[in-house]
């Protein structure tokens, strides 16, 4: 055709347009084959903290031997266990300036720590 519009016959012989497929009924999402891990859990083959073991530990357990690191929220110290002798870091969080109690930060930072085990990662052993 002279009018600059292709010719429908060379396109496949039907002039209207290709019809939209039917739409599908809304059916409600699938859940992901992979889940979230459950942050609060304790690892594989770890006791659960309970309440009653709260404050059964002390630092005084540990002597320090110097101090690592300073953050936002308090102090990173080197210390060897006394019982053990194994060397450990001491992170002692400063509560003196929070008027929300302990920070949801260290929280948040407690709960990824207790999923975490690689070479480059501090292991958390316990929070006393």
């Amino acid at each position: 055709s002279g009018d600059g519009m292709p010719n429908p016959e060379l396109l496949g012989g039907d002039p209207s347009p290709p019809e939209s497929p039917e739409p599908k009924p809304a059916t409600p999402p699938q859940q992901s084959l992979r889940k979230r891990p459950k942050i609060c859990c304790p690892r594989y083959g770890e006791r659960r903290q309970t309440e009653s073991d709260w404050g059964k530990r002390c630092v005084d357990k540990f002597s320090i031997i110097g101090i690592i690191g300073e953050g936002t929220y308090g102090q990173v110290y080197k210390a060897k266990d006394k019982d053990t002798g194994e060397l450990v870091a001491l992170k002692k969080v400063r509560l003196d300036n929070e008027k929300e109690g302990f920070p949801i930060t260290a929280i948040r930072e407690i709960k990824i720590l207790r999923q975490l085990i690689h070479q480059s990662v501090v292991n958390m052993k316990e929070i006393v």
